[in-house]
């Protein structure tokens, strides 16, 4: 009997076709599981259809290191490796777990990549848990909960620990030693973690999200750096004493892992190569810093992308205002490729001869997701897609702080003609206050989703002059807009 790709309701069918067997109910078969055995036994037939046996066969990859999922795995037989790449080192073995253990549990709770690759050991067999599954069984059983949390915790840790280059080389009982004593953090977006002038306490590991790195407030204000999860903040004044030399501040919600002043004294003498390698980066982030200081250009560039949200972006759609034809055969193309509904604008945000028409983002931390009628996901890749679920009640669209989600309004004529939510040419902030308003019944919600089912991205394919391209944040802070 092959039991690879069969949800536990069905397994559960078919195996109960043997008289031996005919007891065994999905209820039955999941309770078996130690990892559920408080569970009730009505919840586990309920979840049982979003319970799926997977087989994995040795050195088959289950998921990979940036790929977006949003399932949870218990292995039920079998082992599998733990690994997370850096820039320095494509393998680093974190943890080999086996029966009764489980993984993934990051993704469904963060709505964010997977922070590391499992590979299978040998053959394994495992039962993977659909997200809302996996939130319901976390949210009704305390038990679960606890224990889902206490290794959450414990892993995300010694993940990021590993995943910074400074402690790559450090013993394992050291990490051990480390991890006991640093603490996780959470800020959402605006909020101040680091005070120009502040006394140094702490280095910062950013797990997930973004921060930027500035001096001054509103339009005095002048921001040198953002930085994402694998870098890590506050190392400046730490190392050489004294205050904090600049602000940091949450561009989105963010999770940090903090180490205390004392315990990273200790660390860089006890490991003289920790702090060799700290003050080459504090020497090329110095150097980094004079440099924008001394660019304007690439300060404006920078403030820019943090404030339209680039920073977060997974591809950036641009337009170059010097080589576009205004012929519009960019939305045209658009248009007919979405059902006559064209998912972008020849409006948005300008930096000099750069224009980012009024479309989605993909954030890495998109708030649009946070939808209760499963309405839009995002997929392996990181594109994110609505789906048939999708009620068209545009909450996703009043989330979205940067206004790149439309909303058609439909009339009686089945005629339809776009309506922007936040004004295409107003500030961030005043799109975003068109967007708290309520929605009329005949509309329709649609995001740019760069054409993932089409062979190419239809505006880009189309312009005739090659003004619309598709960049990543990299490359915009590279780009001469002037």
């Amino acid at each position: 009997m092959e039991i690879s790709d069969k949800n536990v309701a069905e397994f559960a069918q078919e195996i109960a076709q043997i008289p031996f067997f005919n007891d065994l109910d999905p209820g039955v078969l999941l309770g078996r599981v130690s990892f559920l055995k408080d569970v009730d036994r009505e919840f586990l037939e309920e979840i049982a259809p979003k319970c799926i046996l997977r087989v994995f066969q040795q050195g088959e990859v289950v998921c990979h290191q940036g790929e977006y999922g949003n399932t949870f795995y218990l292995i039920l037989k079998g082992k599998v490796e733990v690994s997370v790449r850096t820039q320095e080192n494509p393998h680093i073995a974190l943890a080999v777990l086996e029966q009764e253990d489980f993984f993934g549990e990051y993704a469904p709770l963060a709505e964010t990549a997977r922070t590391a690759t499992v590979t299978a050991l040998d053959r394994a067999i495992l039962i993977e848990v659909g997200k809302e599954a996996f939130l319901s069984l976390r949210d009704n059983y305390p038990s679960v909960k606890d224990r889902i949390d206490k290794v959450y915790f414990e892993r995300i840790l010694a993940t990021q620990l590993r995943k910074i280059g400074l402690f790559q080389d450090l013993p394992n009982e050291v990490i051990e030693a480390l991890k006991d004593k640093v603490e996780l953090e959470e800020f959402d977006r605006g909020d101040v973690i680091i005070k120009m002038g502040d006394r140094a306490d702490s280095l910062y590991l950013i797990r997930s999200g973004f921060v930027k790195v500035r001096i001054g407030e509103g339009d005095d204000e002048k921001v040198f750096a953002y930085l994402k999860d694998g870098s890590y903040f506050g190392e400046m004044s730490l190392l050489h004493g004294g205050e904090r030399n600049a602000d940091v501040v949450a561009v989105t919600r963010i999770e940090l892992v903090k180490i205390h002043s004392e315990d990273f004294v200790n660390l860089i003498e006890k490991f003289p190569g920790v702090k060799e390698r700290l003050e080459l980066i504090v020497a090329q982030r110095e150097e980094d810093t004079k440099e924008i200081s001394e660019d304007d250009e690439r300060a404006r560039k920078m403030k820019f992308a943090v404030d339209t949200g680039l920073v977060q972006a997974g591809r950036i759609l641009l337009i170059d205002l010097d080589t576009c034809l205004r012929c519009n055969s960019c939305v045209e193309a658009c248009a007919a490729t979405h059902d006559g509904f064209p998912r972008i604008q020849r409006t948005g945000q300008k930096l000099g001869r750069v224009l980012l028409p009024t479309t989605c983002l993909h954030c890495t931390d998109p708030e649009c997701m946070l939808c209760p009628h499963g309405g839009i996901y995002r997929d392996k890749d990181g594109e994110i897609h609505h789906t048939v679920q999708c009620i068209h009640c545009g909450g996703c669209a009043r989330r979205c702080p940067y206004g790149n989600i439309l909303i058609i309004k439909i009339d009686d004529k089945k005629q339809s003609r776009l309506r922007w939510p936040f004004g295409g040419k107003g500030k961030v902030s005043d799109q975003a206050e068109e967007a708290k308003k309520p929605l009329s019944a005949r509309q329709r919600v649609v995001k740019c989703d760069m054409c993932f089912d089409q062979p190419f991205i239809a505006c880009v394919y189309n312009c005739p002059v090659g003004a619309c391209r598709v960049i990543t944040p990299e490359q915009f802070l590279e780009l001469s807009t002037e």
